[in-house]
């Protein structure tokens, strides 16, 4: 699925299904607690770029440092993208969902609901190729069954 401003023709999201997906182990993420994290964690899409990537979408996912072809759904966005006080840049956000659950590390990941482990985030400069920083933020917020066996003495 491919969606294009209609009145811009910008580019706004590439969403690729790859098999018939279990809600419950990837539900999906809520745009605007999705905005909230990436804010709070420093960053910032600024808009869409006008002009064409010099880097395409699959080289862009092909650079990934996880295996692309093991996700449920593949999301990829070019944005202009900064944090900090960077200069923006011209980059694909690509986020792949329903991998093979991660490992934290230094420890178990027992307690630690699938849904949370298996997406990741690739951010990939649309100039160079290279990449970015990849992260498991934004994540999705715990459910309630999950937060009350997590935290059973926290009271909401």
């Amino acid at each position: 699925e491919i969606y294009i401003d209609s009145l811009s023709g910008n580019l706004l999201k590439i969403t690729c299904h790859n098999g018939i997906l279990d809600p419950v182990v990837c539900p999906p993420m809520n745009a605007k607690y999705a905005e909230e994290q990436i804010l709070n964690a420093g960053g910032q899409y600024l808009g869409f770029p006008t002009e064409q990537p010099k880097v395409d979408f699959k080289t862009a996912l092909m650079s990934c440092p996880h295996n692309p072809l093991s996700a449920k759904i593949i999301v990829g966005q070019y944005v202009q993208y900064t944090s900090g006080n960077r200069i923006p840049i011209n980059a694909w956000m690509i986020t792949l969902i329903g991998i093979p659950p991660l490992q934290p590390k230094g420890g178990k990941a027992d307690h630690i609901p699938v849904y949370q482990r298996n997406r990741i985030r690739i951010a990939v400069n649309a100039t160079s190729g290279k990449v970015i920083f990849a992260t498991t933020n934004p994540g999705l917020p715990l459910t309630p069954e999950d937060k009350a066996r997590l935290f059973p003495d926290l009271d909401d």
